[in-house]
């Protein structure tokens, strides 16, 4: 536990005199810096720290957003927050940018977003309960289309739908499946790439 808590701290300080922890101009945040300097491994600690807060996330969303205009890309519409203060966006290639490739965009995420994506994601974690609701939610939407229940609460969303005897879902359960996350998403304000 010595070794692990020794790595962090040591993790901590070289991000600290790497990036300064308020920003080479004094402008900063708390975590400016963690998402270059620390692996995504990190992301839990992170979130545990008291000193990480929204502007942290919101800084390191915009510092994504500059990155992946440079590469190439827009944002496809204004993002949207969440209720749980959680960043929705999409993006598009600049008109006339035909040749960036998909990649720029993940190395953008990778570089300025990842680690304290995940680690606000950990921080504002719905309960296991508001969880269960929104399974609920769509296994009560599939049987409104007929379906028969498959008992979601106990196997996770893979499981809304029994299996059928092929072993295939044709195209029009999957599509009802779809158009019950979606139903969820917006019943429960989630983001557009998070499964209930």
């Amino acid at each position: 536990m010595t070794f692990l808590r020794n790595q962090i701290v040591w993790a901590f300080a070289v991000a600290a005199i790497g990036m300064g922890c308020s920003g080479g101009d004094g402008s900063g945040s708390h975590a400016d810096g963690f998402a270059t300097a620390m692996p995504i491994s990190y992301a839990p600690t992170l979130a545990a720290d008291p000193g990480f807060e929204f502007d942290d996330y919101e800084q390191a969303f915009f510092r994504y957003v500059e990155c992946a205009r440079d590469a190439g890309w827009e944002l496809a519409d204004p993002p949207s927050l969440t209720g749980r203060g959680i960043y929705d966006a999409q993006f598009r290639r600049l008109a006339g940018s035909v040749s960036v490739e998909v990649d720029s965009l993940e190395a953008c995420r990778s570089s300025e977003f990842a680690v304290i994506q995940l680690a606000w994601e950990i921080k504002n974690e719905p309960s296991e309960q508001d969880r269960q609701m929104q399974r609920e939610f769509i296994e009560d939407c599939l049987i409104s289309y007929g379906h028969e229940a498959a008992g979601a609460s106990a196997g996770g969303w893979a499981y809304y739908l029994p299996p059928p005897p092929d072993g295939r879902s044709t195209p029009q359960e999957f599509a009802e499946f779809l158009e019950c996350v979606e139903l969820a998403r917006s019943e429960f304000d989630l983001p557009s790439y998070e499964l209930p």
